[in-house]
């Protein structure tokens, strides 16, 4: 009997595509799926062919306001610019564009932002259940996550930090009180009866031994959007003219963050003669000479270009991370030091398929320079092939539907 089951996800790219390949899984086996999403991602969605919805206002998208944009300017203030910017601000509109739409479908999957969707099912007395994306958001004894604390807590004293997150949360307790639903603490919003869905791989992060029993681990759950065919040729031209290249990319902030990180990228290449692909903008725009060596695409998919790579340099978010695994190649993971990013590079770190590092600084060619380390010794390279054929051997996204399944 086909089933109405409702996503409901805010953030970037990277917290949407995990949906999407669960919604098409489901979508082929008869359900009907919607994604709500911020606005900026409804022509992804729509992409993908399923329905979008719009999970709260988007209007700061592309201004110099947008919270997504904002904390990589600001990473130190990174944690209230998400928290309170993106999510607890905005509960309200969040609540108000949910509670009809989690009203009219079967069930409610949540990404672990998504707090006004949470809100409107526990009102509503509808069953919902709750996802994460990264082990970061996890906590444990035995194998702590990494994680870096916002510099206006550095140093300062537990009562400083209690009332630093007692203000964050505050939204979170007004309109829980306003809807007449019993006091929760923020940091188990996601607890629920149905679960949690850890949407990664047990390769990449086994469970300690200390998670709730309720977490079920799926498998890495990827989609790539659908790539423009001129950009294919070029791609595919650009890969038989030479030995396979150093893919780089920063995602869709590659234009805002990427112009000390591209150019020395650049010269650590040619130091290791190897010819440059980079995915998140034009030469112009990442400050990069033009050069029969280099390749610049504003946007591929990575499955399409990760396996053809000598090796790959990226941002370490969650979901590039996965490609980046899934590929077989050595990869050096780049994280901006907020969110997952840390956790998720230390981790790439210690399954032995190259390095992570976290960018705090201009100079980047020394971080960088570790590329010669991953490129020169091949238990890197024979340690990511390993990785990916365990990989290979799991369906995240159809492991995940099936979950889903089970709770309706």
């Amino acid at each position: 009997m086909s089933k109405r089951i409702l996503f409901v996800t805010l953030g970037t790219l990277g917290d949407v595509n995990p949906y999407i390949a669960i919604g098409r899984v489901l979508q082929a086996d008869g359900h009907h799926v919607t994604i709500a999403a911020l606005p900026r991602h409804a022509d992804a969605i729509g992409r993908s062919g399923l329905a979008f919805a719009a999970a709260q206002p988007d209007d700061r998208a592309g201004t110099p306001e947008d919270p997504l944009s904002r904390v990589f300017a600001e990473p130190g203030n990174a944690m209230r610019l998400l928290a309170r910017g993106l999510v607890l601000d905005q509960l309200g509109e969040s609540i108000a564009a949910a509670t009809p739409l989690v009203a009219s479908h079967d069930l409610t999957v949540l990404h672990p932002a998504a707090l006004g969707a949470r809100l409107a099912a526990e009102t509503l007395g509808r069953p919902w259940l709750s996802t994460i994306l990264s082990p970061v958001g996890l906590a444990s004894r035995l194998a702590p996550p990494r994680t870096i604390m916002p510099i206006a807590l550095q140093g300062a004293s537990d009562e400083a930090r209690s009332a630093f997150f007692q203000d964050l949360t505050t939204p979170w307790h007004t309109h829980r009180q306003r809807l007449g639903l019993p006091d929760l603490l923020a940091s188990r919003a996601l607890d629920g009866p149905n679960g949690m869905l850890a949407l990664f791989s047990r390769h990449f992060a086994p469970n300690p031994g200390d998670w709730p029993a309720a977490v079920r681990i799926t498998g890495f759950c990827s989609y790539d959007s659908p790539a423009d065919a001129p950009e294919l040729e070029r791609l595919t031209a650009f890969l038989a003219a030479g030995p396979p290249p150093l893919v780089a990319t920063l995602g869709a902030q590659s234009e805002l963050v990427g112009r000390h990180f591209f150019p020395a990228t650049r010269v650590v290449a040619r130091q290791l003669g190897l010819r440059l692909l980079v995915i998140g903008g034009t030469a112009e725009t990442l400050g990069l000479e033009p050069g029969a060596d280099l390749a610049c695409f504003r946007v591929l998919p990575f499955s399409q270009v990760f396996p053809h790579a000598a090796a790959i340099v990226a941002h370490a978010g969650i979901g590039t991370t996965a490609q980046a695994l899934s590929a077989g190649v050595p990869f050096l993971a780049v994280a901006l030091p907020f969110h997952d990013g840390p956790d998720n590079a230390r981790r790439v770190r210690h399954l032995g398929v190259g390095d992570g590092i976290v960018l705090q600084q201009r100079d980047l060619t020394g971080p960088l320079g570790r590329l010669s380390d991953i490129l020169g010794q091949p238990q890197y390279a024979a340690a990511a092939r390993r990785l990916a054929a365990a990989l290979a051997g799991e369906d995240g996204a159809t492991a995940a539907a099936t979950q889903i399944l089970r709770c309706i």
